[in-house]
């Protein structure tokens, strides 16, 4: 009879973590994909969705958001180099492993759409290294806008840390040039200023 409790009892345990195992499942609690614990509903984890706002997307949201007509011509940008398909994210309630496009130099979205008719055409008629090209010539004003972008934020950000240093030693010279005032422990009070000591009863 007490052996029959105790089965009894592992099965009811058994039967327990099994129905809680499910309802996890079901809310998406305790979901781990790839190391990845940020889910967003059951669509995307949150880096797929970082990836995104940032522009880079899945294939066919990748081509529908910059208008490339075919796989033929995305594939041609892809080996090429324009064009990066190195990155995936998580995708779906299922976690599938999904390829994120992205373009390789924040210029190459804009020359695409600036000369998409005949990059198009080229490519079609196997001819890659003229595509190469029309990249290599229209790339020089972005890299450059990039440039001063960054070096604008390189600025803004020394003159930051100047005006924090610039506040630091104020604040320095602010408490230095200030009496510590405290109670001693027979309530007398005590201002004791830098190379002085003074001692007042109030």
């Amino acid at each position: 009879m007490k052996k029959k409790n105790e089965i009894v009892l592992v099965i009811g345990c058994l039967s327990a973590a099994l129905l809680l195992c499910r309802k996890q499942r079901a809310s998406g609690v305790g979901r781990l994909y790839g190391g990845n614990s940020g889910y967003i509903d059951y669509s995307m984890s949150k880096r797929a969705a970082e990836a995104r706002a940032e522009g880079r997307y899945p294939k066919t949201d990748f081509k529908r958001g910059y208008g490339i007509s075919s796989d033929n011509v995305l594939n041609a940008l892809v080996q090429l180099g324009i064009i990066s398909n190195r990155e995936w994210h998580h995708t779906s309630k299922f976690g599938n492993q999904t390829i994120f496009y992205s373009w390789n130099e924040n210029g190459y979205a804009e020359i695409y759409k600036l000369h998409k008719a005949e990059i198009n055409k080229f490519i079609r008629n196997g001819e890659t290294s003229t595509v190469e090209q029309i990249f290599a010539d229209n790339i020089e004003p972005y890299l450059q806008e990039e440039q001063r972008q960054w070096e604008a934020e390189q600025a803004a950000w020394i003159e930051k840390q100047a005006r924090m240093e610039i506040a630091r030693q104020k604040e320095e010279q602010r408490r230095n040039s200030q009496p510590d005032i405290f109670t001693s422990s027979n309530g007398a009070i005590v201002v004791k200023e830098r190379g002085k000591c003074g001692i007042s009863e109030w």
